[in-house]
């Protein structure tokens, strides 16, 4: 019920899946909380960014948001995750530093 012990709970599963992304050179586009209460029912947030990113604090920041909001509705949980999808390969993405000097 604590939004600060969810999230904390959550970093170091949060931190190994932005490793990968980064070794994999994928960027993520949304991004969901999930929450399952003390009877086992499922209870998801997710919201879509408006650009995919690989960003750490976007990811923390949005996982937090989203937790807020689900704590509200549903109360007390059980057990707790994070999921992103919308995943994009970057590797030949050209930044737009690269047009303009």
């Amino acid at each position: 019920h604590d939004l600060d012990q969810v999230v904390a709970e959550l970093l170091p599963a949060l931190r190994d899946v932005h490793e990968k992304l980064i070794s994999r050179n994928l960027f993520f586009r949304n991004v969901s909380a999930i929450g399952i209460l003390k009877d086992l029912s499922i209870h998801t947030r997710s919201k879509t960014l408006e650009t995919p990113t690989n960003d750490y604090a976007v990811l923390e920041r949005e996982i937090g948001e989203l937790f807020a909001v689900l704590l509200r509705e549903v109360g007390d949980l059980r057990r707790v995750g994070a999921r992103v999808s919308g995943l994009q390969n970057m590797v030949n993405q050209h930044s737009l530093t690269e047009f303009t000097s």
